[in-house]
């Protein structure tokens, strides 16, 4: 006998993490498609009530459902086990001000134009990030041979700040890890040959920059959250891939960039003020997995 199948015209909503198949662990950084789905992060929230002007009948609240692992009876099936499947709710929880989620599709990005002449001597990038990510590009700025440039990566859930005034490159790292899903201020800057990243007042042990040269020299373009996909970064590793996270208050040398003058956004959308770890589908959406 076979199993009854259960039949739904619609996609699924909520979030899934943890997909096992064939006892082997699909990793969701390495999936070919996906369209509608938010990845890296997950916002789940409590349910409105629904008013449809009959206050005789209560709206069915879908319940959270932790760790449910699925009972399936042919051998076929057997191989799809999902754990942590947990249902979102109908209704969408509200959106961060100001604030932007990247990552969401290759080469999520936004490019703002600030004055390149201001950074020659200091650099001061300040912004807030929340995110679950381990790894991704936060910003990056460079010269048009990108010789001189700066960038600020997450790397194993750590701040990762290089830059390069055609010298040679600094790296300074932040030892606290940030990629807890909580908002975190975080500055970068370098002065007098010499660079810090400090993480919620917490600066990190700064860093002297080799050779004679004080002076960067970048375009007046800043990518933050990414870069576009007709962009390739040559001095910067591997971490150039858009970071799964949200961004806001974002500023160079103390002033505030205006993010609705961008030059270039793709792959951007508005923050969910509530995030868990996870995928999140909106019900129209898909996404492909594959195995190495």
């Amino acid at each position: 006998m076979g199993a009854t199948m259960l039949r739904t015209s619609q996609s699924f909503y909520g979030c899934i993490q943890n997909l096992i198949l064939n006892m082997e662990q699909l990793d969701f950084t390495m999936v070919i498609k996906y369209e509608k789905v938010q990845m890296d992060s997950c916002m789940l929230t409590e349910k409105p009530a629904v008013n449809n002007e009959e206050p005789d009948i209560q709206p069915t609240v879908i319940p959270s459902v932790t760790e449910k692992k699925l009972s399936l009876t042919t051998p076929i099936q057997k191989s799809y086990v999902t754990k942590a499947f947990e249902c979102a709710q109908e209704v969408l929880p509200g959106h961060v001000p100001d604030a932007h989620q990247f990552g969401l599709t290759t080469g999520s990005h936004m490019i703002l134009p600030f004055d390149q002449t201001a950074v020659r001597r200091k650099l001061s990038v300040q912004l807030s990030l929340r995110t679950y990510a381990t790894s991704g590009l936060i910003y990056y700025m460079a010269h048009q041979n990108q010789v001189d440039y700066a960038a600020l990566q997450l790397y194993d859930g750590k701040l990762h700040f290089l830059f390069d005034m055609g010298k040679g490159r600094t790296e300074t790292i932040h030892p606290v890890q940030i990629n807890d899903g909580k908002w975190h201020m975080i500055s970068t800057e370098y002065i007098k040959r010499k660079s810090t990243v400090t993480v919620d007042g917490q600066e990190s042990t700064s860093t002297s920059t080799p050779g004679e040269s004080n002076s960067l020299d970048v375009e007046g373009k800043l990518y933050l959250g990414g870069l576009s996909l007709s962009y390739t970064a040559k001095n910067i590793g591997n971490v150039t891939h858009s970071i799964p996270a949200c961004i806001s208050n974002v500023s160079v040398n103390s002033k505030q960039l205006n993010r609705e003058g961008a030059l270039s956004r793709y792959g951007v959308t508005k923050c969910y003020i509530s995030a868990q770890q996870g995928t999140y589908f909106d019900g129209t959406g898909f996404a492909a997995l594959g195995k190495c």
